[in-house]
């Protein structure tokens, strides 16, 4: 969809007798993939103790060695970082053994699967390589404490369903456009378990949530078609109009910055060889940004980007009287996007030739 409209922008640009074509600098890309994609993820789980209640065993509680998880979700990333994901997930502890429980032994485990809806915020730093996200989920898991105890005379065994939430943190690291590396930590509880198991001395219940600690890692596949870099493109001219010379050009700037990048200097560089040998008259030179900021600080932005070209026109021997600058902030996106999201080829300067 970007790429699209990245091509209906550069269609429009180019629809005027006056530009015989369009060359512009690749722009910084974006540090995220998008759309639809599937992670795998796996490490240890911390399980919390799990109480006791009946005759005999009141006040004890199931005490859990160090035990594992694993994961399987279907998601979806929005450009703006949102992402939705449903999700599958198991969790196995072996019991250490029952504490204030002397007749009790040490046997069996504890195991959840779990089935939630999560949703999570990625936040995007185009120059940084990690990047953070939170993110919450709620579901249903099935809990099972298998073969616990002995409690006196039996053991507990005993599995229910339970009302599952979650809270996410990590961080992810993107390997290339398709995959994605992260590390994350969860805290994963049920509300209202009831599990319960009859003894020679009564029922002996626990009705204590299931709570535990999850350290894993993992990797996301993005299976949708991502974003490519922008091309330079042409578009024919009357063959008695046409200039000897590319009359358009389009500088991109890095996030926040109007200091040219080296190949936004590379593209000044052109623009002002070929005014030179088209004797151009007039220059245009025009600055935009994208809409993560506020309204006036994105006009004086685009305003010292517009300025920047200027100074490099004249550093190269263009003289300054004639350079039109122009500035429009926010306004005229190359791409269109909802106020607040960065969009890298937003971040502009146009050089066009009069």
């Amino acid at each position: 969809m970007a790429g699209g409209l990245v091509a209906l922008g550069l269609v429009g640009m180019m629809a005027s007798p006056a530009l015989a074509e369009t060359q512009i600098s690749t722009p910084p890309a974006s540090a995220l993939s998008v759309g639809p994609y599937v992670g795998l993820g796996g490490g240890l789980n911390i399980q919390r103790d799990m109480d006791l209640k009946g005759p005999g065993v009141d006040g004890t509680s199931i005490d859990s060695n160090l035990g594992w998880g694993a994961l399987l979700s279907l998601g979806y990333r929005f450009s703006n970082g949102l992402r939705g994901e449903i999700e599958g997930g198991y969790r196995r502890n072996n019991v250490d053994e029952i504490d204030n429980c002397g007749s009790c032994g040490s046997d069996g485990f504890t195991r959840a699967w779990s089935g939630m809806a999560n949703l999570l915020y990625d936040f995007n730093y185009d120059n940084f390589p990690l990047h953070p996200y939170l993110g919450a989920g709620v579901g249903a898991a099935n809990v099972r404490a298998g073969g616990v105890g002995p409690v006196p005379n039996t053991s507990f065994d005993d599995s229910a369903w339970a009302f599952a939430y979650q809270g996410i943190a990590g961080v992810s690291y993107q390997v290339s456009k398709p995959v994605e590396l992260f590390a994350e930590y969860r805290y994963f509880a049920t509300q209202g378990l009831n599990l319960k198991s009859d003894t020679a001395l009564g029922a002996v219940k626990n009705d204590d949530e299931y709570r535990n600690h999850t350290i894993m890692a993992g990797l996301r596949w993005y299976f949708g078609p991502q974003a490519a870099p922008v091309i330079a493109a042409a578009a024919p001219a009357k063959a008695e109009t046409a200039p000897p010379v590319p009359r358009n050009y389009t500088v991109f700037f890095d996030f926040d910055k109007s200091s040219l990048t080296d190949q936004g200097r590379s593209v000044v560089e052109t623009a002002a060889a070929n005014a030179k040998r088209g004797q151009v008259a007039t220059i245009d030179a025009t600055g935009y940004t994208d809409r993560s900021g506020t309204a006036s600080y994105n006009m004086d932005l685009s305003r010292r980007r517009a300025e920047t070209v200027k100074s490099e026109l004249v550093r190269l021997g263009i003289p300054a009287n004639q350079i039109v600058v122009a500035w429009k902030g926010e306004n005229d996106n190359l791409v269109p996007t909802a106020d607040g999201v960065r969009e890298p080829q937003n971040r502009r300067v146009t050089i066009i030739y009069r």
